[in-house]
Formats: structure tokens, sequence, C-alpha cells
């Protein structure tokens, strides 16, 4: 990812696009409401900026340091330089009432850091909101169905990856590997926002499945929207889960109860979900 992504920047580099002016005019400014989601694989973030595309007030949140995104944008924004880059792209992605938004994983965020100082970029006005799974089990589960069949999203699905889906098996060693994974990515989201002495907002998928206008009615307060937007009904987004979730958490709580025991020692601290009223 770091080679693809210098690669990418080096191409803008000596690219005849040139920016227009209105991504060059302000260059040194940003949204009125910047704000940056930083996630954590199979935590929801694809259908939580879904919900927050569609009320056309939350700005266009999306993963600006995936390298395929970058492809699409880098060329016509004229930078090579990619905090520049991050900040036209916020500017160029804001609603009317200058909310604008980012989503980066742990792993993006340091590739991107190994070919430019984001830190100006990521700093002052920019919210931090945090996405989470309080189950990493469920959520390492999630991760080895969808690096082996390829079916990331509901959205995305056809019956090839249906089918290759309903294949896949139980892998013990493959699930404890992705639980590594993940609570590595964990540790390394704490260090990133001790380092810039912030406190983002946490978010948990299960909140997020179970109460989509409740997070949405949350981020709203804090970037001070006037005026909560509401979820869809019929979201086009949809969890990916079937009954082997639970079998598989289930045999594998079981066979693997000191890993966990153990693991649940040394992850950082997760919130109870809050009781309903």
């Amino acid at each position: 990812m770091p080679t693809r992504l210098a690669d990418l920047f080096e191409t803008a580099s000596s690219s005849d696009v040139a920016p227009s002016s209105k991504h060059t005019a302000h260059d040194e400014e940003f949204p009125e409401t910047p704000y940056a989601i930083c996630l954590t694989p199979r935590s929801g973030s694809t259908y939580l900026t879904y919900l927050l595309k569609e009320t056309g007030k939350f700005g266009f949140p999306d993963e600006w340091l995936n390298a395929f995104k970058i492809k699409d944008e880098v060329a016509s924004l004229g930078t090579s330089n990619i905090a520049l880059f991050l900040r036209r792209i916020l500017i160029k992605h804001a609603s009317e009432n200058g909310v604008s938004g980012l989503e980066f994983s742990y792993s993006q965020l340091l590739a991107a850091q190994k070919i430019g100082n984001l830190d100006k970029t990521l700093t002052g006005r920019m919210r931090y909101f945090y996405l989470r799974r309080r189950n990493i089990v469920r959520q390492a589960i999630s991760l080895y169905t969808a690096l082996q069949s390829g079916l990331l999203h509901s959205n995305d699905s056809n019956d090839e990856k249906r089918a290759a889906h309903a294949q896949v098996n139980y892998n013990r060693k493959a699930i404890r590997e992705n639980i590594n994974i993940l609570h590595d990515q964990e540790m390394g989201w704490e260090t990133y926002f001790g380092s810039l002495r912030i406190e983002p907002d946490r978010l948990y998928y299960e909140d997020l499945i179970a109460r989509p206008d409740k997070v949405l009615r949350r981020m709203s307060n804090i970037l001070g929207l006037d005026v909560t937007p509401l979820p869809s009904r019929n979201s086009a987004i949809k969890p990916i889960s079937d009954h082997r979730n639970e079998e598989w958490e289930a045999r594998f709580r079981d066979e693997e109860a000191d890993y966990l025991k153990t693991h649940a020692k040394y992850r950082p601290f997760t919130h109870i979900r809050a009781q309903e009223t």
C-alpha cells in the first residue's frame, strides 16, 4: 500500500492535468465543520457513511486514503502533496452547510504518513469519531469470511460472491490471527489519539446496527447541526450475517477460552451499551 500511494502521488506531480481554480483558491482553508471517522475493519463504516451521505448534511465521507479512491481524484485535484490533497478533498466534498468528512483505517493512515505530513490537516477544528466493535470475535469472523469470499458489502453482492461466502469453512487459526490483527489496530489508534492529545467520540457497531438514528443524532449534536437528519428506513446496505456467525463464535469461544481470557486483559477499554429509555 505505501508504494502504491507513493506511485499515485508521483504520477500526480508529473501530470499535465491542472487543478481548477476552485481547488486552489482556498488551499489553506478548511470546511467550517471537518470531521474524521477512524475505523477498524468490519465495524460498519460503509453502512455509517452510506447513511451520512444519504442525508446530504454530513458532506460526502469516504475512504479518501484508499489507493483506488485517490486514483480517481488525485490527478484532477492537481497536487502531489497528500496533506493538500486531503484539504482539497474536504472542500470539494463538503455539503452546503459546510460539513465535510474523511474516513480511514489505521493501515491507510500509516501508508499516508509515509509519504507526507498530515498533522496540519488532521488537527485544528477536526472532530474525531472512532468506530469499532465490542465483540471482537464476531468482528474477526466477519473479516475472515469477507476476505475468503470477496463479499465485503451487501450492495456489492452477486451470485458468485454469495456462493463463495456460503462455502467458507470454519478456521480457528485464521479467526485467532484476525483477532490479533484487529487488536493491533485498536492499540495503534489509541497511540495515535494519545499523540494528538485528543479523545475521539467513540462509536460502536452494535449501537449503529441497533439504532442508526441515535448514532446520527449523536454525530449531529457533536458537529453542531441545526437539525438532526434521519436515516432512511430502507438502506441499500445491510449487515452480512447468517446462522454460522453465532455457531462459529460459540465454537471459537469454547476452543479458545484461555486465549480470550488473556486477550481481554490487554484489549483497549470498550464501553458497555447504554440502556434504552
